[in-house]
């Protein structure tokens, strides 16, 4: 437990503060980005009664708007898929009533600097948006190890953890805190929606690993 604490830190980047909160969440591809929004729009619409907006950026694949666009309607948040940055700009202004506001990003390689820099302009629109990296636990460790140093050229603020039901061992997730200094924001083990995503914190983790165990990669 003491190693933990010592090794990780924890953090809900949407909570508390000023409204509208603005998250985006980013990674790469497969990782279960628009999956881990729909759970995070949906819990905080249902359980917790909050005003939603969420906006896709990702034209890379039409099903996963289509998916967000019908759970939109389901638990009542906003959707919406601007075109260009200057329409992300406009689109977001024109919900900042909600309280909080969901980016979806498309998926990128790491190790491509142009790919990430096209990332870099969503955060540098001039409006307070955060950034959440989005990793899977049954990643190799190499590939999280890439990820880690391609997204976080960009200013990222926290991490989510994907895919966690699938893992056997989860020391990747201690290597990867400490390699990226980012604490943790949320993890998602299963591919309910919008059940299967809890807020991070120590007590979580440590019942993780006393449950399944984990090794260091």
């Amino acid at each position: 437990y003491n190693l933990l604490l010592e090794k990780t830190a924890v953090s809900n980047p949407l909570s508390g503060g000023d409204r509208p909160k603005l998250l985006a969440l980013m990674g790469p591809t497969g990782t279960g980005k628009t999956t881990t929004i729909a759970k995070l729009a949906g819990v905080l619409t249902q359980k917790f009664k909050t005003k939603v907006g969420v906006v896709s950026i990702d034209d890379t694949k039409p099903g996963g708007n289509e998916a967000l666009k019908l759970w939109g309607q389901r638990f009542g948040f906003s959707f919406s898929i601007p075109k260009t940055a200057k329409d992300l700009n406009r689109s977001l202004w024109g919900i900042r009533d909600r309280d909080i506001i969901l980016i979806d990003t498309p998926g990128k390689n790491p190790k491509n600097d142009d790919s990430i820099a096209e990332l870099s302009r969503v955060l540098n629109s001039g409006l307070p948006i955060r950034a959440a990296l989005v990793l899977s636990v049954t990643s190799r460790d190499e590939a999280l190890y890439d990820a880690c140093r391609g997204f976080c050229k960009l200013p990222i603020d926290c991490l989510v953890f994907t895919k966690i039901d699938e893992a056997r061992h989860f020391g990747s997730i201690l290597n990867t805190v400490a390699l990226t200094k980012k604490p943790v924001a949320y993890l998602c083990n299963g591919r309910g929606i919008p059940s299967d995503i809890g807020v991070a914190s120590h007590k979580v983790l440590v019942d993780l690993f006393a449950r399944k165990g984990w090794a260091h990669g």
